[in-house]
């Protein structure tokens, strides 16, 4: 293993212990800047389709709030943090192939909670 992998590894590391610290101490919620722009919600000409996008918003939102904070830890690494599986396993200790199955149960849960109602 390259010293500048060891290194970007060690920074990383870091930078998550930094990231839980101040999450610690703040409130658990994502702010908007965070979400990715199409998940933004947009005033247009239809009122209607406006509260339907903020009730899956806020469907959205609830179930997220819902998860533990590990499982909300892969998700904002992965889809915030745009790390790979790789880099994700990495900072949290795990394998790559763990991380990415985990990731992978994840999405599908909260995609089944979601259309369900559950």
């Amino acid at each position: 293993m390259s010293g500048a992998t060891v290194g970007r590894r060690w920074h990383v590391r870091i930078a998550r212990h930094v990231a839980v610290d101040a999450h610690r101490r703040q409130r658990g919620t994502i702010t908007w800047d965070a979400l990715p722009e199409a998940l933004h919600p947009v005033a247009g000409a239809d009122p209607d389709a406006d509260l339907i996008q903020r009730e899956r918003l806020a469907r959205l939102r609830d179930l997220l709030a819902a998860l533990d904070p590990e499982k909300r830890e892969l998700l904002a690494l992965r889809f915030a943090g745009h790390l790979s599986s790789t880099e994700i396993a990495t900072v949290v200790g795990k394998r790559p192939d763990a991380v990415k199955k985990q990731l992978t149960r994840i999405l599908q849960a909260l995609k089944e909670r979601y259309h369900h109602g559950a």
